[in-house]
């Protein structure tokens, strides 16, 4: 595979891998918020009963009242009481239905608090989850491109290597050619250096003493 090819399939690869940390990490955050939301909606929840349990004792105070007033009223037209007497008995019972209902209130009171403190606690955990979720993600980015750029750089290295030494070793073997050209010897020509020294087969060769036998080189 070419050094192209692979860098090529290795951004494929990178990207793949981005993108499959992306869908992890909105997976991770919508689980965070639906935790979350399970908790506000049980606290939401107990918000309201405790609102409908304050409304239910403070319409049974006031009833309680009501009724008190109409007993009352009654049993003292019955015994033929009036004006200071009734008008205390009154009050008292006004009085009642007044503690009555300013302690449901302050129950209520109380219970919304605590409901509140811990939806802000809910709300300030989720946030910080969320913000760890995301700091942990990037943090796996990061090491997602350092490995990518690591690994991009040095296939980038090794192939510039391989070429300054496809390079060198060509210069070499040019370098080497080119003195094994220059150093050749040229071959001597041996049928004119023959006939230069007045060597001739064919013709006969006498002795210098004269007289003597006649020899011919013959070519067989």
């Amino acid at each position: 595979m070419s050094t192209a090819q692979y860098l090529k399939d290795l951004e494929a690869a990178n990207k793949q891998y981005e993108e499959q940390l992306r869908k992890q990490q909105l997976a991770a955050e919508e689980q965070i918020r639906l935790q979350a939301n399970t908790e506000k909606q049980i606290l939401n929840q107990a918000s309201a009963e405790a609102k409908k349990s304050f409304e239910d004792q403070a319409q049974a105070a006031y009833l309680q009242r009501m009724m008190a007033q109409k007993v009352l009223a009654e049993a003292l037209a019955h015994q033929g009481y009036n004006g200071g007497l009734t008008e205390s008995a009154y009050i008292q019972l006004a009085n009642q239905y007044g503690q009555a209902y300013t302690q449901a209130s302050k129950l209520l009171s109380k219970e919304q608090n605590e409901i509140s403190g811990k939806l802000q606690s809910l709300l300030q955990k989720e946030a910080e989850r969320l913000s760890s979720s995301r700091q942990s993600y990037q943090k796996k980015y990061a090491d997602l491109a350092f490995a990518y750029q690591k690994e991009r750089a040095r296939l980038l290295e090794q192939e510039r290597a391989a070429q300054l030494k496809a390079a060198a070793e060509a210069a070499k073997k040019q370098s080497s050619s080119s003195k094994s050209s220059s150093k050749s010897p040229s071959k001597p020509n041996t049928s004119s250096s023959s006939a230069s020294n007045g060597y001739n087969p064919s013709k006969n060769n006498s002795n210098k003493g004269g007289g003597g036998p006649t020899i011919r080189y013959e070519l067989k």
